[in-house]
């Protein structure tokens, strides 16, 4: 499954007893089972979260999932998203151009392991990026 509109708005936890907290997902509007075979061309999402092949509108598989975790994890921690913009075209151009800012005042009290599993998350060139699979075995999660 892709979700395609991972975002915080779409995230609810649940907390069942002090011990354990149960995320969910929400909004499958844009959902589709994902098909190795079938190639995914369809553009659309909520800007701040769209990974850089969905901007440019090229094709794309589960992994624009990764780059949308990768955007709310930077989100939860810092308050602020890794890519801005003034409008959705500004938002565009640094999704596509910049780099995430990890050297604010912030960034100085997060863990080096933290740091390096969000960058895995946004890597521009998707081949290069992570599924969930492999994060599951990061060194930050684990």
């Amino acid at each position: 499954m892709i979700h395609r509109d991972l975002k915080p708005d779409n995230i609810m936890c649940m907390d069942k007893n002090s011990e354990k907290i149960w995320v969910k997902l929400t909004d499958f509007g844009f959902s589709t089972f994902f098909d190795p075979k079938k190639k995914l061309d369809l553009s659309l999402g909520s800007p701040l979260y769209m990974a850089p092949e969905l901007v440019n509108e090229k094709t794309y598989d589960h992994r624009v999932d990764v780059w949308a975790f990768g955007v709310v994890t930077y989100i939860l921690i810092s308050g602020v998203p890794p890519f801005i913009g003034e409008d959705k075209s500004g938002i565009y151009k640094a999704i596509l151009n910049d780099k995430p800012d990890f050297s604010c005042g912030q960034w100085k009290k997060v863990s080096k392991p933290c740091i390096q599993f969000i960058k895995s998350c946004l890597y521009k060139d998707y081949y290069k990026r992570p599924n969930f699979s492999e994060l599951l075995k990061h060194e930050w999660i684990v």
